[in-house]
C-alpha cells in the first residue's frame, strides 16, 4: 500500500539502489513483505536476467530475490 521511490546505478552486471524511500503508512498484513523489499533493495550489489527473471544479489553473490514476469489472462 506504500509508494517507493529512488535511484538505480546499471554497470554492466553491477547494481545498486540508492536514495529509497517510502511513504511509511500502515499497511495492515504486509509490512514484513515490505520490510524485506526494501532490505533487499539496500543490499543488492550485482544482478543477472536469466530468460523472463530478474535475481537480485548481494556483494558475496547470495541471492537475494528472483523476480518473474508473469502474463495476466
Amino acid at each position: 500500500c506504500n509508494q517507493f521511490q529512488g535511484r538505480y546505478d546499471v554497470r554492466d552486471s553491477s547494481l545498486r539502489f540508492t536514495g529509497v524511500a517510502t511513504t511509511r503508512k500502515f499497511c495492515e498484513g504486509a509490512m514484513d513483505q515490505e520490510q524485506e523489499f526494501l532490505r533487499v533493495l539496500e543490499g543488492t550489489a550485482s544482478h543477472k536476467i536469466v530468460g523472463e527473471a530478474l535475481d537480485l544479489y548481494d556483494v558475496n553473490g547470495k541471492l537475494l530475490a528472483r523476480f518473474e514476469s508473469r502474463y495476466l489472462k
